[in-house]
């Protein structure tokens, strides 16, 4: 009996989405649609080459929810042409959306263990105010690496009140300005700069000591992508940063003789959808620990009703060897972007 109800079913889905049914301006609509939308999965080939296409790279999910409304509309229509050239599109956008996973970019999650570590990177935005709350919200983190970018003049009383949990600042052990800095609770052995070009945001390293052991800390901050200029710019400052690091941490091995655990934070200005953000952990040989399936937000444009919308552009990267046990965002401090938290650690 219900095969029978089956079979009238799909007869009667055969018999309404015949093609000799004359084109209505809602079909029309919905092939428009399906249009945009594979402008919008071409420009996830085209991110490497386009600088429009990048930039779109940064609101891939909305792409991939724009697919889906598009589906539903085309199967409204019942209308077989359009539903399969719509699923056709969602499932590419799925691809998309999923390929930073597939190509193998995160670092797996761990379980938690005994020696968790706290790490925070924050653009604090240089009109920001609000450095008080910061420094409240902060101390109750209690991180234990703490990587600041648009890091404001007028912040300097605020992060002296957290001399006491923070002792150890990277900016102290060397003489090239940034406003980029990197902090830590526990001592830093070294600390250095490095400015690949005159026209790029001056990198921060430090080395910082974790019970005796030396963990390598990289604060980076390239430029914006508003431009095609920048954008270019942005490109060449992932791939020389990404250069020296793989040469900072080759340069630097432990007592085996083997490189030892590092971590990369900042406002990186790259979702994990740019093919920039692969080629960069690629040559610097780290993994996303912020996930990268779907990140949540850190740029943000708007928050109707609470609702974050932006692109996931600030990320912390660690070494194959460092566990991972979750990521998060923090609350809104003043700036345009939101603080990225991560718990790790550096062994069993």
């Amino acid at each position: 009996m219900a095969s029978t109800s089956s079979s009238k079913a799909a007869q009667r889905w055969r018999v309404r989405g015949k093609a000799r049914r004359p084109f209505a301006v809602a079909d029309w609509t919905c092939a428009a649609l399906c249009g945009f939308c594979a402008l919008l999965a071409l420009s996830g080939v085209l991110a490497k080459w386009v600088w429009a296409a990048d930039v779109l790279s940064l609101f891939r999910p909305y792409a991939l929810l724009a697919s889906a409304l598009v589906l539903l509309a085309c199967g409204v229509r019942r209308r077989t042409t359009l539903i399969l050239a719509a699923f056709a599109l969602l499932a590419f956008e799925t691809v998309l959306l999923a390929l930073p996973t597939l190509q193998g970019d995160a670092q797996p999650r761990s379980v938690k263990t005994l020696h968790e570590l706290t790490v925070i990177t924050f653009n604090c935005l240089g009109s920001n105010p609000n450095s008080r709350t910061a420094a409240v919200w902060l101390r109750r983190m209690h991180p234990d690496v703490l990587v600041l970018e648009e890091l404001p003049p007028r912040w300097e009383p605020a992060l002296e009140t957290l001399s006491d949990l923070l002792p150890y600042r990277a900016s102290l052990l060397q003489d090239t300005r940034s406003d980029t800095d990197i902090f830590s609770r526990q001592p830093m052995r070294s600390a250095q700069a490095y400015q690949p070009t005159p026209d790029m945001r001056t990198l921060i390293h430090a080395v910082v000591d974790i019970d005796d052991h030396p963990l390598q800390v990289f604060g980076i901050h390239p430029n914006t992508l508003q431009t095609q200029d920048e954008w270019a710019n942005r490109n060449n400052a992932l791939e020389l940063s990404a250069q020296w690091i793989a040469q900072t941490r080759r340069g630097q091995v432990d007592r085996s003789g083997s490189e030892g655990p590092a971590l990369v934070l900042g406002d990186w200005n790259t979702p994990p959808w740019s093919p920039y953000f692969h080629a960069f952990l690629r040559i610097s040989g780290l993994k996303s620990a912020d996930g990268v399936l779907w990140p949540p937000v850190t740029r943000v444009l708007a928050a109707p009703f609470g609702l974050r919308l932006g692109s996931p552009i600030d990320h912390v990267a660690t070494s194959p060897g460092v566990r991972v046990e979750g990521c998060e965002t923090g609350p809104d401090l003043g700036s345009d972007h939101v603080p990225q938290i991560c718990r790790i650690s550096l062994g069993s």
